[in-house]
C-alpha cells in the first residue's frame, strides 16, 4: 500500500485482505484507521477464506453464516456501496410483477433526468413521478397498497431522487411496438430474462 501515493489520482477502492479475527475490529482501533483520512479513497477489509465459504451458500444459509461471525454484509456489497459513494452515485428502483430493478445515477439527479435512464421517450412523455421509499414498499408489499395508505408521494420533473428510493413514471406518451419490440430484443440479447419492466407494463396498458 506505501506504494499507492502516486497513483491516487482518482476514486481508489482498497480491498485489504485480512484475518477472521481483524474482520470486525473497530476501525479506529487498527492500523488501517489512516486511509479514512485520505481524499478519494476507500478501504474495506476482505477475508478472502471466508468469502470464499460464503460463496458456497445461498438464501438463509449465507445469513446465518455472516451472522454467527457478526457480519452485517458481504465484502462484495461494502465494495459495491464503497465505489458508488466516492463516485457520488446512488440506485432508485423500478418493480413490476415480478421483477425489481435498479438504476444509476448521480447524487442529485432530478426525477425528469432519472426518466431518461430508463428510456429517453419516457422523459420526453413525463408528467409526473409516483415515489416511495424501499422501505415502505417492503413493508406493504404493493405499490398499489401504498398508494391506498397515502405513502407513495406525487413529484414533478426537479424533484431530487434520492438513494434507495421506487419510482413509478407516468408520462403522456405511449411507446410505439416497433419501439418496445427493440428494446426487449437487447434486453434478451443483454440476458435480462422475467419479469415485467415498467417499458412492458407501458405495452400492457396500451
Amino acid at each position: 500500500l506505501q506504494y499507492f501515493g502516486a497513483w491516487l489520482v482518482g476514486a481508489v477502492v482498497v480491498p485489504v485482505n485480512v484475518g477472521e479475527d481483524e474482520l470486525t475490529d473497530s476501525d479506529d482501533g487498527s492500523r488501517w484507521a489512516s486511509w479514512r483520512t485520505r481524499p478519494q479513497v476507500a478501504f474495506t477489509r476482505v477475508c478472502a477464506t471466508l468469502e470464499s465459504e460464503l460463496a458456497e451458500l445461498e438464501g438463509n444459509d449465507a445469513e446465518a453464516f455472516m451472522t454467527d461471525l457478526g457480519i452485517a454484509e458481504s465484502a462484495l456489497h461494502r465494495v459495491i456501496r464503497e465505489s458508488y459513494r466516492l463516485l457520488g452515485l446512488i440506485s432508485f428502483f423500478t418493480v413490476g410483477e415480478d421483477e425489481c430493478r435498479a438504476w444509476s445515477i448521480l447524487d442529485g439527479t432530478e426525477a425528469l433526468e432519472a426518466a431518461g435512464q430508463i428510456h429517453s421517450d419516457i422523459q420526453r412523455g413525463f408528467i409526473r413521478a409516483e415515489v416511495v421509499p424501499e422501505a415502505e414498499l417492503r413493508e406493504v408489499g404493493s405499490l398499489a397498497g401504498c398508494r391506498q395508505k397515502g405513502t407513495l408521494r406525487l413529484e414533478g420533473k426537479t424533484y431530487k431522487v434520492l438513494d434507495g428510493e421506487v419510482v413509478a413514471f407516468d408520462g403522456s406518451a405511449r411507446l410505439d411496438e416497433r419501439l418496445l419490440d427493440d428494446l426487449l430484443e437487447r434486453r434478451h440479447h443483454a440476458g435480462v430474462v422475467g419479469g415485467s419492466t415498467p417499458l412492458e407494463m407501458e405495452r400492457q396498458r396500451s
